[in-house]
């Protein structure tokens, strides 16, 4: 074994590899060495429900409906909220939203909302949900010869 390797748990230093894990000859910890390395590297990042990275200032939108105490009527699901503020906590997400003031949401019941210019926002997509049956064509732009623009058709 060319270097000593930890236990992230015990902190003891007599270690050795099983496989792909790593074992602690003190506690019987195991762990794979890998994994421990990302989680660390994501340490203090937070993901919204689909997995995506959470920066302050981005715009979520809630993904089921919230019930909020001494409010008469829960957040819906869809509400859009901007500029939201990343806090440490259990509730990581501080925001304003529309008709209920300032609040506090756990991240896994948010998703970021996508911009039209992101890969996969909802300016290629939104033909596709409302017409099912919609059929793209291309067609060449003379204007601008470098580009294709797209129509779509429905029958």
């Amino acid at each position: 074994m060319s270097e000593n390797v930890i236990c992230p748990k015990c902190s003891s230093e007599y270690t050795y590899e099983n496989g792909a894990l790593t074992v602690c000859s003190q506690c019987f910890h195991e762990w794979n060495q890998a994994e421990l390395e990302q989680e660390q590297a994501n340490e203090g990042k937070v993901f919204d429900s689909n997995g995506n990275e959470l920066q302050t200032g981005d715009s979520v939108i809630v993904i089921k409906d919230l019930p909020v105490k001494g409010a008469p009527k829960p957040i819906k699901a869809g509400t859009k909220v901007k500029n939201i503020r990343l806090t440490d906590g259990d509730h990581n997400i501080d925001c304003k939203i529309d008709g209920f003031g300032a609040m506090s949401l756990k991240s896994e019941f948010v998703r970021k909302a996508l911009l039209p210019s992101d890969p996969g926002g909802f300016s290629r997509s939104w033909s596709h949900r409302t017409y099912p049956s919609a059929k793209v064509r291309f067609f060449h732009d003379f204007a601008n010869a470098s580009r294709q623009k797209a129509i779509f058709v429905c029958k």
